[in-house]
């Protein structure tokens, strides 16, 4: 089985979980929309277990799904990208996974030990600092 057809029959579980949730009858105190928001929400859960795709692309599928769906206004579904510090985690992880493709943590990181490893005091020194900057 190649790797697109098994990403495939994975996304068709998914899809197919989120259909049988959304067609379940809904229970009795909740809302339509409520229930329907929450079979998209197991299903992205799903998703997120299985990962036909990377953790972003089934983020922007369930949020576009959302808003296509119109269970949320396009508003209420991006209002969670407002928040700054959601702005903040997402650039500490683009800097960190910058940081691991290229290498440059690594040899900054040999740089320290080899300037100050010549005794043990000094190659903790230096992992401290690799630590405190990276």
């Amino acid at each position: 089985m190649s790797a697109n057809s098994s990403r495939l029959v994975k996304l068709l579980i998914i899809i197919g979980i989120a259909i049988a949730l959304w067609l379940l009858p809904v229970p009795e105190g909740v809302k339509p929309d409520a229930w329907h928001l929450m079979a998209i929400f197991i299903a992205t859960v799903i998703g997120l277990i299985l990962s036909p795709y990377p953790l972003g692309a089934m983020a922007m599928f369930s949020l576009t799904s959302v808003a296509i769906l119109g269970l949320l206004s396009i508003k209420d579904v991006l209002a969670g990208f407002s928040d700054p510090t959601i702005w903040m985690i997402a650039c500490a992880f683009f800097i960190s996974r910058g940081f691991i493709k290229t290498g440059f943590g690594r040899r900054i990181g040999l740089l320290f030990i080899s300037k100050l490893g010549n005794s043990s005091l000094g190659l903790a020194y230096g992992l401290v600092f690799t630590d405190l900057l990276f």
